[in-house]
């Protein structure tokens, strides 16, 4: 188990890894199948590795078809695509089904190169995608941003002091890690989101 986690560290960088091991963390005491819609293959490698004899995708033969789904699991919701898979969740979690979702947001953009049609990455893509999960009857429990651009901006100077004031720099990114994640309306400003919400929780 250790060798996975380290494994999976390796993968990911922080900010999702973060994101993903809340998942895991949610999901992993279920104790049921749990769909998984990825977009992201380091993202869903990692995730299995700590979670994967839960994780089955729609036509996975594999899954446990005499029970219901017990939650499921969204990574990186995609522009074309992202209504009709959110019918899908709609369609297929029971009543306080936990749908997880982990998404690139705008200041991931500065960090890495997210794929090609994240909604997450859109100005208006997360106001759509949390206006959507009410429209379907998901009730928005808890909502989660990972690398503030904040925490982004001060680690960039901590290092770019380390050679000349290395005791400036040691002080700053201890202070950091306050700020390196956030919550609810300020998740624009991080990199990594995470939105858990409940299926069929509003009329």
């Amino acid at each position: 188990m250790i060798a996975q986690l380290s494994g999976s560290h390796d993968i990911v960088p922080a900010a999702p890894r973060y994101a993903l091991d809340a998942c895991a963390l949610a999901h992993g005491v279920i104790g049921g199948p749990v769909l998984l819609l990825s977009a992201k293959p380091a993202w869903e490698h990692a995730l299995r590795l700590e979670i994967g004899d839960q994780l089955f995708t729609v036509d996975d033969p594999d899954r446990p078809v005499a029970q219901a789904w017990a939650g499921a699991v969204w990574l990186e919701p995609q522009r074309r695509l992202w209504r009709e898979d959110l019918n899908e969740f709609a369609r297929l979690l029971p009543q306080g089904g936990l749908l997880s979702i982990v998404l690139s947001l705008p200041v991931a953009l500065v960090h890495q190169s997210p794929r090609a049609g994240a909604l997450g990455v859109q100005p208006a893509g997360l106001w759509r995608l949390r206006s959507a999960l009410i429209t379907r009857g998901f009730r928005v429990e808890r909502s989660f941003g990972f690398q503030t651009i904040w925490s982004s901006v001060v680690r960039w100077i901590a290092l770019r002091l380390r050679s000349r004031r290395p005791d400036w720099s040691d002080r700053l990114q201890f202070a950091v890690r306050r700020s390196f994640a956030t919550r609810h309306y300020l998740l624009p400003f991080a990199a990594i989101g995470l939105i858990e919400a409940r299926a069929g929780m509003r009329p």
